[in-house]
């Protein structure tokens, strides 16, 4: 039972046009679910009466175009997504081994040293992530002092740093 005393705010201009705002994107949403909902069932209906099997569409999934195949399939089995918006010729690819000797010197003198990524960036007051690429071999240390300080941390020679 309501207070006697409570009185409801005024409903303002803005007020209302942020609640009318917030129904739209809120109906957008379920509009959408519903579509999907849709495209799954009619798919799944297909599947049925085609005798295609979950195996039968893993084999068809995997046989597309990266382009055409949701980020949700393509982190389930394990793949990166590929960014949008930008030509391809300024597009980093981030993925690609660029440097796979010194990853496997990197891994080695961690693992002699029995340092973890965590430990190795913190010593070398770079971002973990940092030092995942350079094991990886996708990127390489080319900031200012680094260098120095990784040789030092690892008890790695310069030669170790030459690229290619």
């Amino acid at each position: 039972m309501p207070r006697k005393d409570y009185k409801p705010k005024p409903v303002t201009n803005a007020r209302l046009a942020d609640l009318l705002q917030r129904r739209s994107e809120i109906d957008e949403r379920i509009r959408n679910e519903r579509k999907a909902d849709y495209k799954r069932q009619s798919l799944l209906t297909y599947c049925k009466s085609h005798d295609i099997t979950r195996l039968d569409l893993r084999t068809i999934i995997n046989d597309l175009p990266l382009e055409r195949i949701s980020t949700k399939h393509r982190l389930a089995t394990g793949e990166k997504s590929v960014k949008r918006g930008r030509p391809t010729n300024y597009q980093q690819d981030k993925t690609s081994i660029k440097h796979p000797a010194f990853a496997r010197i990197i891994v080695k003198a961690m693992q002699a040293k029995a340092l973890s990524p965590d430990q190795v960036a913190d010593k070398v007051k770079v971002h973990v992530s940092s030092v995942h690429n350079w094991m990886r071999g996708t990127s390489f240390p080319i900031k200012q002092g680094i260098v120095p300080k990784l040789m030092e941390v690892l008890d790695l020679p310069e030669a170790a740093f030459k690229k290619g």
